[in-house]
């Protein structure tokens, strides 16, 4: 029982190793067109406008920086650019759950 235990253990820390360091990118590509919200709103070259979100056509490649956002400290927290594999090994705060992650890793 406790190699099972001790092997699990060490499988998490390896998917919490992945989570962390080895998945800089996720790329999707759209099927439709679609309107993809931000998360954060953003200003305009003319920093006149917020934009809040985006219209990408059909077929359009996303790429988006999971590590920029495994390291964002207004999802994690102040200190969201230290390795604590314990945050994904506990429970799922409020701030990971609205941020609507997507992944096999988001909130994990």
């Amino acid at each position: 029982m406790l190699q099972s235990i001790s092997s699990f253990e060490r499988a998490s820390f390896f998917h919490i190793f992945l989570h962390f360091c080895l998945l800089p990118n996720l790329c999707i590509r759209t099927r439709q067109d679609v309107v993809l919200p931000l998360g954060t709103p953003i200003k305009s070259a003319d920093g006149k406008t917020d934009i809040s979100e985006i219209l990408l056509k059909n077929n359009t490649d996303v790429i988006m920086g999971l590590g920029a956002v495994n390291r964002d400290p207004e999802i994690w927290g102040d200190d969201a650019h230290l390795w604590k594999p314990e945050r994904w090994l506990g429970k799922t705060t409020e701030q990971v759950v609205s941020a609507r992650v997507p992944g096999v890793y988001s909130g994990m």
